[in-house]
């Protein structure tokens, strides 16, 4: 199996266990552009967070959270299940714009592709990390995009 996967996230430890009975009865967006508009909170079917968990993972041990979605997925990680099992997981969001579900997997991406080797999860313990794993996620994003667009980044800097 590959080691091409990038988790960066929160130590727990047990995300299950240390989580099981979050819920959100009410979600405001702490951005000004998305406050606009509706702003209502689909709540789960499954709730707390610990049931709907154990009722698609039950089995699966994690240890981290990938708050803010800073992850990448190797094919092979993904691969590693059938089509199926990501339809079964896409059904549990309703058609609405805020989910709770979506927090629940936030804190699943882990159990979601498991089996992901330790070696492949980078835990952010201090703000400091924060910042530098959200410039990490900018560079591998900017380098991606230079080379799908076929930019030359250093032609477009002029360093004097």
């Amino acid at each position: 199996m590959t080691n091409n996967s990038v988790f960066i996230g929160k130590y727990y430890n047990s995300v299950v266990n240390d989580n099981y009975n979050f819920t959100l009865d009410t979600w405001e967006s702490s951005h000004k552009n998305n406050k606009e508009g509706a702003n209502k909170l689909h709540l789960a079917n499954i709730r707390p967070f610990g049931d709907w968990y154990n009722r698609h993972f039950r089995n699966i041990h994690i240890n981290m959270i990938n708050y803010y979605g800073i992850f990448s997925v190797s094919r092979a990680h993904i691969q590693q299940h059938p089509v199926a099992y990501y339809k079964t997981l896409l059904n549990e969001f309703p058609k609405h714009a805020n989910p709770e579900v979506g927090h629940y997997f936030e804190r699943s991406w882990v159990a979601i592709f498991h089996l992901i080797p330790q070696n492949c999860l980078y835990y952010i313990r201090t703000i400091i990390f924060t910042i530098i794993a959200y410039l990490l996620v900018f560079t591998v994003l900017l380098i991606y995009l230079c080379k799908a667009y076929k930019i030359d980044i250093f032609k477009m800097v002029k360093i004097t």
